[in-house]
């Protein structure tokens, strides 16, 4: 993608966000009626609003120049694989393995994949979640699981 195509796509991803952070969190207050309004009525509106505002700007970029930013079928095929792999892996192996087969079966999406590397970023990335997420934080997921 051009680097100008990529600014223009951020800024809508940014509205996005910040909209989608102001809806969620407007939820929190009661929202009143149009002729009442609680407190949490115009975070929501201004939130909706931003995430259209978002949608539209990055919308109509994408549109505008599609024509110029083609789309890798390869690396796009390959980075929705590892997002089922990890899935997949989650629930059958545990959150270590799930993680690098994960970032293994990513590296397939470039055209001359280096298993090494992936394997040995893999191995980073794995570890340092295990130690973040199940350590740290203590979630209740599993390192690792033998299918039974």
């Amino acid at each position: 993608m051009y680097p100008e195509l990529m600014k223009r796509a951020a800024s809508g991803v940014f509205l996005v966000a910040v909209g989608a952070f102001f809806l969620v969190h407007s939820f929190g207050y009661t929202m009143g009626t149009l002729s009442r309004m609680g407190p949490g009525y115009f975070p929501a509106l201004m939130g909706g609003v931003l995430i259209v505002l978002g949608l539209v700007i990055g919308a109509h970029d994408v549109v505008r120049d599609a024509d110029r930013a083609a789309v890798d079928a390869r690396a796009f095929f390959f980075v929705c694989l590892s997002i089922l792999a990890f899935a997949a892996g989650l629930a059958w192996f545990g959150a270590v393995p799930a993680i690098l087969a994960a970032v293994m079966v990513s590296a397939l999406a470039r055209r001359r994949p280096d298993l090494l590397s992936a394997l040995i970023a893999g191995a980073v990335v794995s570890l340092f979640s295990w130690l973040v997420f199940i350590i740290v934080l203590g979630l209740p997921m599993r390192t690792f699981r033998l299918p039974a």
